[in-house]
């Protein structure tokens, strides 16, 4: 019953189920189920480096996609918005190409358009984008719209006004928009109106229209 004997140092003491027993290397560091061991850090259980922590569905994990990287293209909108649009920045896309029904008499570029859940500004609208919409009677363009492409409204026979709700527009982002369409009148913002004269004369867009 001394050192070396049955119950105390080398039993149940640092021998038995003390060190070496139920507690280090048994269920505590290195053990069953604290570190080291199932359930804790370097487990097989519910911690860290499995189901949980860093893994399944927690951040790092299989998280539902926010927003498309630059470059993105693809169809979304709806209705007389529904078209294809090209991510260009953090939260910005061109209106690359008219999608609505070839039916629709009246189309718009929105001021913005949500993809994968996050909102993106529509800041311009590409080339030869409603090009051959020829039921259109009435498009309009987003206040957030600072460019317009070349031929724009191409062919668009029924197309006699447009409506333009940005205040953005500059003459070097405008040249040759209205070339081969048949717009004759732009509504624009009263405030603009002095400004835009500048941008809606043949010199710029391609046609001298009358501003409303």
């Amino acid at each position: 019953m001394k050192p070396g004997g049955g119950t105390n140092p080398g039993g149940n003491n640092p021998g038995g189920n003390n060190p070496g027993g139920n507690n280090p290397g048994g269920n505590n560091p290195g053990g069953g189920n604290n570190p080291g061991g199932g359930n804790n850090p370097g487990g097989g259980g519910n911690t860290p480096g499995n189901s949980g922590g860093t893994g399944g569905s927690t951040p790092g994990g299989a998280l539902p996609t926010v927003g498309a990287p630059v470059g993105t293209s693809g169809i979304y909108g709806s209705g007389a918005s529904l078209a294809t649009y090209l991510v260009t920045g953090e939260d910005t896309v061109t209106y690359v190409k008219c999608q609505a029904a070839k039916k629709a008499k009246s189309l718009s570029v929105p001021n913005t358009v949500t993809i994968n859940g996050k909102a993106y500004r529509v800041t311009a609208v590409a080339a030869s984008a409603f090009a051959r919409r020829d039921k259109a009677t009435k498009i309009t363009i987003g206040s957030n719209v600072a460019s317009i492409g070349a031929k724009a409204f191409n062919k668009c026979k029924k197309l006699k006004t447009l409506t333009v709700k940005s205040k953005l527009l500059t003459p070097a982002g405008c040249k040759k928009s209205l070339k081969g369409s048949s717009v004759t009148a732009v509504k624009v913002p009263k405030a603009k109106k002095k400004a835009y004269k500048k941008i809606f004369k043949k010199s710029v867009c391609g046609k001298n229209v009358k501003l409303k």
